[in-house]
C-alpha cells in the first residue's frame, strides 16, 4: 500500500508536507536528530519529521534570511546529515 498525499501548505518561512498511511504509528513523535539541512541557489534549510495519527509531517524551514519558496522543491537542492548532532 503506497502513501497518500494529505496537503501541502506553504508558511511565511518554508512549508509543511504531509502524507498518510495506515503502517504510520497514532502516537505522536517528533524527529528532528540527527540535523538535516538542505541547500539550493543561495537558499539554507531545515528539515523536521513529525509523525501523528497515521501521519507524516515533513516540516521545511528557513535557516537564513533567503525564504524558502514554494519553488525550493523544484531545484537541485543538496541534503547534508549531521550525524555528530546525533
Amino acid at each position: 500500500m503506497e502513501g497518500v498525499f494529505v496537503s501541502y501548505e506553504a508558511s511565511s518561512c518554508g512549508y509543511f508536507l504531509t502524507v498518510a498511511h495506515p503502517c504510520l504509528p497514532a502516537e505522536r513523535k517528533v524527529c528532528s536528530l540527527p540535523i538535516v539541512t538542505g541547500q539550493a541557489e543561495g537558499c539554507l534549510c531545515g528539515f523536521a519529521l513529525f509523525i501523528e495519527d497515521g501521519k507524516l509531517v515533513l516540516e521545511c524551514h528557513a535557516w537564513a534570511a533567503v525564504e524558502v519558496t514554494e519553488a525550493f522543491r523544484e531545484k537541485g537542492v543538496r541534503v547534508e546529515v549531521d550525524c555528530a548532532a546525533d
